[in-house]
């Protein structure tokens, strides 16, 4: 599967200045929903829970500034608030005033900065996806992936045969196994991977990861009023559990999933109890959850 045969996002909109991108299920008259993705990740990760949700929520999935199908600028701000900003301004074009959130990986970290300072009173819920909270990340992203995409970066002439040698089965299992604990398919996450290896991540990942390391969202978790769930895989190799623990400790009557095994990617690994977890919190009413 090239990048040409990726599936682009159907809607875009103008947000400073740049063009972003997202793709929606459902009605627009169900209450909304606001799925933001991760690092080197994409608006279609969240495909099987727009699915299952479709009937009852109004699903908006973002492609977040510099990944997917929005504008990836040189010159872009790639910090986490500023991508919460962009998902509020999308939620504003779109006249979406309060909103379940979800966010995964650095998608993570921006919701619960938006539910915990930018907008609190604006989140009805919001679930926490392998969220990074306090900056940290696992050995492979942190030190390996960070690394390729600073040399990326310097040295463009890498990024061709580096993305054709991720294409070769043996190496897409060695180079992307970090994300899984029992890896899926590899047809079942082709486009996953080639998002992740697409020309757009050499200007937005190594800005985009550094703001992840150097973002503590700690302090704003105690501003988060809304229901929260926390959901994680014991068994994750990108975000280290400890920050859902410390997501569980700092949000007050946050309530925790814990799939055991499972990887970063539960959305993808285990995707039926993911979405039968997912809908059964944001079917609960406001009260409920926050028991």
């Amino acid at each position: 599967m090239s990048p040409s045969h990726l599936n682009p996002a159907p809607h875009s909109t103008t947000i400073g200045g740049h063009h972003i991108t997202y793709r929606t299920a459902g009605d627009s008259a169900n209450p909304p929903v606001l799925m933001v993705h991760g690092w080197l990740s994409h608006s279609r990760v969240w495909r099987h829970l727009l699915d299952h949700l479709q009937d009852t929520h109004f699903c908006v999935a973002i492609d977040l500034l510099g990944f997917g199908d929005s504008d990836a600028p040189k010159d872009g701000d790639y910090s986490i608030e500023a991508q919460g900003w962009r998902v509020l301004a999308l939620a504003d074009s779109l006249g979406i005033d309060r909103f379940d959130l979800i966010g995964h990986s650095m998608g993570g970290q921006i919701a619960l900065t938006i539910a915990g300072s930018l907008a609190p009173e604006r989140v009805n819920r919001v679930v926490d996806v392998a969220g990074v909270v306090s900056g940290a990340l696992a050995w492979w992203p942190k030190y390996i992936s960070r690394a390729q995409f600073w040399l990326g970066m310097v040295m463009p002439v890498v990024v061709a045969p580096t993305v054709w040698l991720f294409r070769i089965p043996f190496f897409g299992r060695f180079i992307f196994g970090t994300w899984f604990h029992t890896m899926p398919p590899l047809e079942t996450w082709v486009e996953d991977r080639e998002r992740a290896m697409q020309s757009s991540g050499v200007v937005s990942g190594y800005p985009a990861v550094r703001a992840i390391l150097n973002t503590d969202s700690t302090p704003h978790l105690a501003g988060i009023t809304a229901p929260a769930l926390v959901i994680f895989g014991r068994q994750d190799h990108i975000v280290p559990p400890r920050e859902g623990e410390r997501a569980l400790a700092n949000i007050p009557g946050a309530q925790a999933v814990w799939y055991d095994p499972c990887g970063h990617f539960p959305m993808l690994e285990r995707p039926d109890e993911f979405n039968a977890t997912v809908a059964g919190f944001l079917a609960l009413p406001v009260a409920l959850a926050l028991s």
